[in-house]
């Protein structure tokens, strides 16, 4: 199951978006409410006028700060009105002339449209990185939400998958035993060889699928596995039919490539096929020997894949023969994109299957 992403941002940008989630309450309050609130901050800006008036004359210092603080805590038309009544209280009581004398003068009255220009592209800014600050933090609960929907169809597809691949690997044993049976009970010796390779097969692909599809890891469609430990593995079902077969060993020498799991399945039949066929008709005189598997790269992108034995022969269900294996194993390797060569040794024989790496574009 994918994990859900989580945005990151700077650590200033989450104090920035607390700040505008506590500043909420006062922006939504009534409008008499937000005015009689900058009407607040323009007296207290005065009242720190005042107190420095002979320590620091510039007229509008502590006004600025009261009409940012209005823009955020109670909007524009709030933030501009602190602006007016800073430039009337300024210019009245600390631009010289004060006391009023000071709207007469041409260059005072510049400064006063300085003032409130600045004022009012203050709050202009203040109000857009309020507004930016707020649609950020409606994305981001956005994305929140839906990495959690996200996150809950993956679970809900991870359950779906998990019944459907019980249900398969269960239809498939279910299937597998009747062939069993059918085959114990059918009377013809043709007919009983053919339902019990059958039935083989199916127990494999079986077994290939509950290794595949119902690990843990195995969460992404996509996956590949490597095809070393797969074929060890796989190998390791063939341990009990050896055990009939004295002396007769069977080696994995494979290189760790990662196959998709479409294409795993197709090289574990094959796999199959081959060391069935070498395991019944190679050693058939009762003499030991043993049975290899290769897998390894080859020049341009290719695989090779090696059953080789060192007995009698793999007999005609080996690719040259007509039986049903060769079929199974030519159907195969043609999923693959790839070919069969069969090479009759001075002891035993090998069969190869040469296909790409990648998947064959339909």
């Amino acid at each position: 199951m994918r994990e859900a992403s989580t945005p990151r941002h700077p650590a200033h940008q989450h104090v920035i978006l607390r700040l505008i989630l506590r500043l909420r309450p006062t922006r939504a309050a009534p409008l008499q409410a937000r005015l009689a609130g900058a009407a607040a901050l323009v007296l207290v800006a005065f009242v720190l006028r005042l107190a420095m008036e002979g320590v620091y004359n510039y007229p509008f210092l502590t006004f600025f700060p009261a009409v940012l603080a209005a823009a955020l805590l109670f909007g524009r038309g709030p933030a501009l009105l602190t602006a007016g009544l800073g430039a009337v209280l300024a210019f009245w009581f600390f631009v010289e002339p004060r006391y009023g004398a000071a709207f007469l003068q041409l260059d005072t009255l510049v400064v006063l449209v300085a003032y409130i220009a600045v004022s009012w592209l203050a709050a202009a800014v203040a109000e857009a990185t309020f507004a930016a600050m707020e649609a950020l933090d409606s994305a981001n609960a956005e994305l929140a939400a839906a990495n959690q929907r996200l996150a809950e169809a993956d679970a809900r597809k991870a359950t779906l998958l998990d019944d459907i691949n019980h249900r398969f690997k269960n239809s498939l044993h279910a299937v597998t035993g009747l062939l069993d049976t059918d085959a114990r009970r059918s009377g013809d010796p043709a007919t009983r060889t053919a339902l019990q390779a059958a039935a083989g097969r199916l127990h494999v692909l079986a077994r290939m699928h509950e290794r595949l599809h119902l690990r843990p890891d195995a969460a992404e469609a996509n996956e590949a596995v490597d095809g070393a430990d797969f074929l060890r593995v796989l190998c390791d079902d063939f341990r009990p039919t050896l055990t009939a077969l004295r002396g007769t060993v069977l080696r994995v020498d494979a290189e760790g490539i990662p196959l998709e799991m479409s294409r795993a399945v197709s090289v574990g039949l094959i796999v199959n096929e081959l060391v069935t066929n070498s395991m019944r008709h190679a050693f058939s005189d009762g003499r030991a020997g043993s049975i290899s598997v290769v897998l390894r790269h080859l020049e341009g992108g290719r695989l090779r894949l090696e059953v080789s034995d060192d007995g009698v022969g793999v007999g005609p269900e080996a690719p040259g023969g007509g039986g049903t294996g060769t079929r199974v194993v030519q159907a195969l390797a043609r999923q693959l994109g790839g070919s069969i060569e069969r090479q009759p040794l001075s002891r035993g024989t090998t069969v190869a299957v040469e296909f790409p790496e990648a998947a064959p574009s339909v």
